[in-house]
């Protein structure tokens, strides 16, 4: 449907918008409006992360008389989780180490959790955090100790450990 409006001369400017702006609204054109409100749905999901420091470097230099020969190095982690499941953390070694090479580890837990004290790492896991409830931390500690026998060459040996937030069974 179309409307046309014819304008007198020396018709007031103000009547003739107020003409306008009916005959669109009756012909159903919207109008913008100096304000809006849109529903926003914001979905939470699970969050469970982990991240370690850089990489560390383990030195194995001193030993007690007629003890293994053994160091000890710092890194640390930060945690994420807001699961209403109880979590933990595991490590594990990615591959075997050398014969006679052993690497152990503590780690600190957050304020909602329970260390495990020390885990000697294999490639299977071990529980090194356990009761962990939801918490966001960072800074905290893990330890490493490794011990070698006198078998084990002087040389540089890698070891890579993975960390896991799982279920806490």
């Amino acid at each position: 449907m179309k409307h046309s409006i014819r304008i007198r001369r020396g018709a007031r400017p103000a009547l003739a918008a107020a003409i306008a702006s009916a005959m669109a609204a009756a012909s159903g054109i919207a109008q913008a409006a100096s304000s809006a409100t849109q529903d926003v749905d914001i979905t939470v999901q699970n969050v469970n992360e982990i991240s370690v420091g850089t990489a560390v470097t383990l030195t194995i230099n001193t030993a007690i008389a007629g003890g293994n020969p053994g160091g000890t190095a710092l890194s640390n982690y930060s945690i994420t989780t807001n699961s209403s499941t109880s979590k933990k953390i595991t490590a594990q070694l990615v591959g075997a180490l050398t014969a006679g090479l052993s690497l152990s580890v503590s780690v600190q837990a957050p304020s909602t959790g329970t260390s495990a004290g020390v885990a000697v790492l294999t490639t299977s896991p071990s529980d090194v955090v356990n009761s962990i409830e939801a918490v966001a931390a960072s800074g905290l500690t893990i330890s490493y100790s490794a011990t070698a026998t006198v078998a084990v060459a002087p040389n540089t040996y890698s070891a890579d450990v993975t960390y896991t937030i799982v279920d806490d069974s």
